[in-house]
């Protein structure tokens, strides 16, 4: 379950005992006489190195559910708090993409960007199969 980060050390390291952590902190601060701190963790790093999904993709909103309604709410509200509430109720109706399938989707028109919102047009995405890059006509969205 150890994940290898950038530069010297694994996620395990960071988040247990820290040894490159710890000997930076000494090199600087033994020169002061200040005590390392008792939690030595690099939580912040270690969440900086590690992604569950890979970094690169990105969030689209599919025709599917309740989604085209949710966008209408989302477009026409103007408080913030309900634009988040919103934002993370249009995440249930949403995929992740990776570079070349939006790349390929924008060149033949099939996402629309509204207001920060990456919206599928219909017809590439089918409920029984998923996204469709080739836009099927025996998948439109009805």
């Amino acid at each position: 379950m150890d994940y290898p980060i950038s530069g010297e050390g694994t996620i395990y390291d960071f988040l247990s005992i820290n040894i490159k952590g710890r000997d930076a902190y000494k090199t600087q601060k033994d020169k002061q006489g200040t005590k390392p701190p008792s939690l030595v963790a690099a939580i912040h790093s270690a969440a900086a190195e590690f992604y569950v999904i890979e970094r690169g993709r990105k969030d689209v909103v599919v025709p599917y559910g309740k989604s085209e309604e949710l966008v209408l709410k989302y477009l026409s509200a103007y408080d913030i708090a309900e634009k988040r509430k919103l934002l993370r109720e249009l995440g249930r109706y949403s995929v992740s993409l990776y570079q070349y399938q939006e790349d390929e989707l924008k060149q033949c028109g099939g996402i629309k960007e509204t207001e920060g919102l990456n919206v599928l047009i219909p017809g590439y995405y089918n409920p029984e199969i998923g996204m469709d890059l080739k836009n099927s006509s025996d998948f439109l969205y009805v």
